[in-house]
């Protein structure tokens, strides 16, 4: 099977799905009339069997596309959603949808260089609150990270070691120094952290083609074939880059890994 872990969805009809006042941006060229019979048309002609789609910061916590996307579509598409560690009510609301709608799979934090904090530390009992609920659920922990923030997270791997966690866009390399990166690497010796293949046309455009070859290389090298999962794109462009890996080998990556973390296995 294979399995892409990235797309966001925007809608053009914003007075029924608008957008946060707090939004931290609003999507210009990426709002479409029909997002949803868009996507699904291209994971078909990409040769995808399933999407995970992922619910955007400008929506905040306001889910209704997500859940009309998989309203719409029942078999193809499972999502990660987006609870703030800042709302009191978090953890009870993410109970509630994930009970209301099973094919929610994973609950994403962001805290990256660039963009508004949604907490002060990792440590903060409101994100080991959310942390903790999500995991107790059976979801996937989705991490939106820049390489500064490994360090502090350390302490909630070694809390929580048997909640499976998903650092998004290889941990956005451009985003940190080398030392700070490398503790990004060094995070594999959780053996519950899985980096993710995502982002890559971006990262190519700011790393440059043979850097991000290299980058990549390196985290196969820290966390091995088992533990890398892929964000999107096309299968061509990703076979490229992991050339040097069997059929099999890239195959896990394009979805059998995600097939055994999340229980999908037929």
């Amino acid at each position: 099977m294979r399995i892409e872990w990235a797309q966001h969805l925007f809608s053009y009809w914003v007075d029924w799905f608008p957008f946060a006042q707090d939004a931290p941006y609003r999507p210009q060229d990426d709002t479409l009339r029909f997002p949803v019979q868009t996507y699904l048309s291209s994971l078909a002609e990409r040769g995808i069997d399933m999407g995970i789609i992922v619910q955007p910061e400008p929506y905040g916590e306001d889910h209704r596309l997500l859940l009309y996307s998989l309203a719409l579509e029942q078999q193809r598409l499972l999502a990660a959603c987006l609870f703030l560690p800042e709302d009191p009510q978090a953890a009870e609301k993410l109970l509630q949808m994930v009970y209301a709608e099973p094919r929610i799979v994973a609950q994403r934090f962001h805290a990256f260089r660039g963009r508004r904090p949604y907490f002060a530390s990792w440590q903060d009992e409101a994100v080991q609150s959310l942390w903790y609920t999500a995991g107790r659920l059976g979801l996937v922990i989705e991490l939106h990270i820049s390489p500064d923030q490994a360090a502090g997270l350390a302490g909630v791997f070694e809390r929580y070691p048997e909640y499976p966690v998903v650092i998004d866009h290889l941990g956005e390399p451009g985003l940190g120094s080398e030392s700070e990166y490398t503790q990004v690497l060094e995070l594999a010796r959780y053996p519950q952290v899985i980096i993710k293949l995502s982002a890559l046309e971006r990262l190519e455009h700011e790393i440059g083609r043979g850097n991000l070859a290299a980058l990549v290389q390196r985290v196969l090298d820290a966390y091995g074939v088992e533990r890398l999962v892929w964000g999107g794109g096309t299968l061509e462009a990703l076979d490229r880059l992991l050339d040097g890996l069997s059929p099999a080998e890239r195959d896990q990556i394009k979805g059998g890994n995600l097939e055994r973390i999340l229980h999908l296995e037929h």
